[in-house]
């Protein structure tokens, strides 16, 4: 159930671990992930809403890692009171296109590019279900 009390708990972030096991030792790769893995790993937690546990010790983690955790812009979206599912609204081949709205009415958008390669993604007012004139901010560069 993914409503105020009943959220998603697809277990512990494995940010900031970088192949030094712990949980699913680095979802499975011993190289550990990426530090745009990692982004996509706590956009994926942060857009489902579920709890953000870290297995990496805070004792030991690096900058990057820790402004990923702690990126306020981030967290916002996984602390919406409404607590809403997110909906994938697009895909093809290696890209996903996801929605979740947002209690004041906005949307949180994020475009995955599961492929090792570049890719061109796009979406229009229509395809939120919006119109009019919107400010698009990107939350882990923290600019509009």
């Amino acid at each position: 159930m993914q409503e105020p009390g009943g959220w998603n708990d697809p277990d512990m972030l494995v940010v900031g671990l970088y192949g030094k096991g712990g949980s699913g030792n680095d979802l499975t790769d011993s190289k550990g992930c990426t530090d745009t893995e990692y982004r996509t790993h706590m956009s994926l937690w942060a857009l489902m809403s579920a709890p953000l546990f870290i297995t990496a010790d805070v004792r030991h983690i690096n900058k990057t890692s820790l402004e990923i955790l702690t990126n306020p812009e981030v967290i916002e979206v996984n602390q919406d009171p409404l607590g809403h599912f997110p909906e994938m609204i697009g895909s093809g081949g290696q890209q996903e296109i996801w929605v979740k709205q947002m209690e004041d009415g906005s949307r949180a958008l994020v475009l995955f590019n599961k492929s090792g390669q570049s890719a061109r993604m796009t979406i229009g007012w229509d395809d939120l279900g919006i119109n009019g004139n919107y400010v698009v901010r990107d939350l882990w560069q923290r600019k509009d």
